[in-house]
């Protein structure tokens, strides 16, 4: 058989023609007859396609419209951000309990003003007789007797966070692992060594930006003590020791 193919209004037909052979049998065949067997293909609609409007809701594609569907979207967006954040901040809570700990092994029970004037340090501050670490020593003692933590939040003999202490658990009398480490190391690196007047006036800026006069005891004593806003949920006494200790290790002390 041979398939013939005209187009109608842009409807393409087909018309099949049953053994045709114009030599052999005599017999032709015109363009009309040919047409003639072709279906007519119905009249076009002039009138353009209705476009839908921004905004209309269209619920031909997913059976969902499409404020829903952005919506939902921007749900998950969020969800993925808080889930990163949640991620990055306990990256950085096991980064600064690592740290802690690493400085514990290096500084506690050790006089950090005696090491930076090169004299032996393998004394506590308490014990220390050096006169540029007596101003150190006032401190730390006048301080650390009146800090009150916030509920769940340190050690109540150290200071340390629980996680990494276990001298909080009264009841079943565990030790107290670093007691000799964030008092003394704050006041000491405060109030003693060849940096402690520019040291200081950037510990009063610090305090300045959260409504705390450096010179009022009473007020460091409560910022001490209190929970930060910060992610880890330290007190300001660990806060402040990871910022002095990162502060003076990057300049080699």
């Amino acid at each position: 058989m041979m398939g013939i193919s005209a187009r109608w209004g842009g409807i393409e037909a087909h018309a099949v023609v049953h053994d045709i052979d114009v030599f052999d049998r005599g017999h032709s065949v015109d363009s009309e007859s040919l047409q003639s067997q072709a279906p007519r293909a119905s009249p076009v609609d002039p009138s353009p396609a209705r476009t839908v409007p921004a905004g209309e809701v269209n619920t031909a594609v997913s059976g969902i419209p499409f404020s829903v569907r952005q919506q939902f979207r921007q749900q998950e967006i969020e969800r993925e951000r808080i889930s990163e954040q949640f991620r990055q901040e306990g990256q950085q809570k096991a980064t600064d309990e690592e740290f802690l700990v690493q400085q514990a092994r290096e500084w506690q029970g050790r006089c950090w003003i005696c090491a930076q004037e090169g004299r032996d340090s393998e004394h506590e501050l308490y014990y220390c007789p050096a006169e540029s670490s007596q101003q150190a020593r006032t401190w730390m003692i006048q301080v650390r007797r009146q800090v009150r933590y916030a509920a769940f939040s340190s050690c109540y003999r150290c200071g340390m966070p629980q996680t990494l202490c276990l001298g909080w658990q009264t009841e079943t009398g565990g030790p107290c692992m670093h007691r000799g480490l964030l008092y003394p190391m704050v006041g000491m690196m405060l109030f003693g060594g060849p940096e402690q007047a520019r040291i200081e006036g950037l510990w009063q800026q610090r305090l300045a930006a959260v409504g705390i006069d450096a010179q009022d005891e009473r007020q460091v004593v409560e910022f001490f003590g209190r929970r930060s806003e910060g992610p880890q949920g330290y007190t300001g006494l660990v806060e402040t020791f990871i910022w002095l200790r990162r502060l003076y290790s990057s300049i080699g002390r």
